[in-house]
């Protein structure tokens, strides 16, 4: 099993814990902004428009989110976004997070794989399920789903069921967030390689499980 998602990266996983605790002190540090029907705050090189939010990277230390102001539960996740070259050296995700990962359930892109989009599911960080699914045109919009209930999460591409987790799944709310950022690492997101990449999103929607 690889590293937990913010145990690969360090800084990243403090930041993640920061960016959580700015928002419950409601630190003017983050812009505060509405779409998709909710209120979130972003960080980086974030670009919101009235019907999708915009991510760039283009220096190796960029690393840019848009983080919910609210906490969501059990429920259905549907995003859809796509990313313009999908190179090496940047990592496209959306997912549910908790600090400590006592909530954490992921979507994620590696510009190093193209076409493959993995999901994994945390209690701690060092407690996590993954799979893996394949999907053709990864420079194309696609639409990536989890069904989040007790003890289940269940995982889909376009509208395809891929798999299911019965294990360490979490139970808390959590924020939801979307990031998109640089990497410099051959065993996750690939080696920096100066190309300018964009991460479009283009719909989010949440409904919670009754």
């Amino acid at each position: 099993m690889k590293k937990p998602y913010f145990l690969r990266y360090g800084v990243g996983y403090l930041v993640a814990i920061v960016i959580v605790l700015l928002l419950w002190l409601d630190s003017a540090h983050c812009t505060d902004v509405t779409v998709f029907g909710h209120h979130w705050s972003t960080i980086g090189k974030v670009h919101v428009h009235k019907h999708s939010v915009t991510f760039k990277v283009s220096k190796r230390e960029d690393d840019n989110y848009l983080t919910s102001k609210d906490l969501m539960g059990y429920g259905k996740y549907t995003m859809t976004f796509k990313v313009s070259l999908n190179k090496s050296g940047a990592v496209a995700a959306g997912y549910s997070y908790l600090p400590y990962s006592e909530t954490e359930i992921d979507v994620e892109e590696q510009g190093v794989k193209p076409g493959e989009v993995e999901f994994t599911n945390w209690v701690t960080p060092l407690m996590g399920t993954m799979c893996r699914a394949e999907f053709s045109a990864p420079t194309k919009p696609h639409t990536f789903t989890y069904v989040w209930i007790p003890r289940r999460v269940t995982y889909f591409v376009d509208g395809v069921k891929v798999c299911e987790a019965t294990t360490t799944v979490p139970s808390a709310p959590a924020n939801f967030v979307f990031e998109f950022y640089a990497t410099d690492d051959a065993t996750w997101g690939g080696r920096w390689t100066g190309a300018k990449q964009r991460m479009t999103v283009t719909d989010f929607k949440f409904e919670p499980w009754l």
